[in-house]
Parts: C-alpha cells; sequence; structure tokens
C-alpha cells in the first residue's frame, strides 16, 4: 500500500476510536440518568400500587395471548 492510503486509514481509524469512544461516554450518561429517574419514581407515592395493577395487566395479557395459541 501507499503510504497515502496508510495515512488515511489510520485518520479513519483514529476518527472512529473517538466516535465510540464518545458514544460510550453517552450510554454511560443515559444509563445514569435513567437510573435516577427510576429511583426518584420508586419515591413517589402509589409507586408499590402501580407495580402491581402492571404486573395483573401483564398476567392477564400473557393468559389471553396463551389462550388465543391453543
Amino acid at each position: 500500500m501507499k503510504e497515502n492510503e496508510l495515512v488515511m486509514m489510520r485518520n479513519k481509524i483514529e476518527s472512529l476510536t473517538r466516535i465510540v469512544d464518545f458514544m460510550l461516554t453517552e450510554i454511560e450518561n443515559t444509563k445514569t440518568m435513567s437510573v435516577g429517574v427510576y429511583q426518584l419514581i420508586k419515591e413517589m407515592p402509589g409507586y408499590q400500587e402501580a407495580i402491581s395493577l402492571i404486573s395483573e395487566k401483564a398476567k392477564e395479557e400473557l393468559k389471553e395471548k396463551e389462550e388465543e395459541e391453543e
């Protein structure tokens, strides 16, 4: 390969490395934020009742789906 091609490839690899590093940082920030929001929601009044209601609804939907498949 020509030296010019190798330099271009190196520059592209460095650019991709910077992009991946940025994306990893953003993913970590998103994870931190979502954990914080989840902790906040858990402290809200009515959280347990809402979770129970959602669980019951999911069980009903699963049961209906199983009945449809039979």
